[in-house]
């Protein structure tokens, strides 16, 4: 299978079988390429109904959460050339932390953490620390403070996951 960069167009891996699998057919010793940008050995997948929109994989690296839906059965394969990074991308009224081969959004990176402005609220962030578990939700009251929240959490997960994490000008 052939993969292309999807902004010059030209050849960017060339793989004997397609990196996007369906989640229900990924298992235990089974092996997946994560939004880390590496070959990783799954551990655990949670069983899931019909009723689940979440999977969470267990590899011998990391835990990576995923949304399963009818539109959207497959994992992302995240191309193998490109460098990965952990980013924070900031928009008017949001922010995300992602791993991603460069900032901005768009389908181009794995969600990791995220905040939005709540009308009169300030801004509600979302995270899972451990890369699995419970959601943990915090409030600030500006957006600066989101930010630099967000910073702080970039800085976690790219720890944790073995990345490096994206600044201005470069990786660091």
């Amino acid at each position: 299978m052939t993969y292309r960069d999807e902004y010059t167009d030209q050849v960017e891996h060339e793989c004997p079988t397609a990196l996007e699998r369906k989640v229900d057919e990924m298992g235990a010793g089974g092996l997946v390429f994560t939004p880390a940008g590496r070959w990783e050995t799954i551990v655990e997948r949670t069983p899931h109904g019909e009723i689940h929109a979440r999977v969470t994989l267990t590899t011998d690296r990391c835990v990576w959460q995923f949304w399963r839906s009818d539109k959207h059965p497959y994992i992302d394969g995240w191309k193998a050339s490109p460098p990965r990074f952990v980013v924070v991308n900031e928009g008017v009224s949001h922010l995300e932390v992602a791993v991603a081969a460069r900032p901005g959004f768009g389908p181009r990176g794995h969600v990791l953490a995220s905040a939005h402005q709540v009308r009169g609220a300030g801004w509600k962030i979302q995270d899972q620390p451990g890369g699995g578990g419970d959601v943990e939700c915090v409030t600030v009251e500006s957006k600066a403070k989101a930010r630099s929240e967000m910073n702080r959490r970039a800085r976690a997960h790219a720890k944790r996951i073995g990345v490096s994490l994206w600044r201005e000008g470069g990786a660091r």
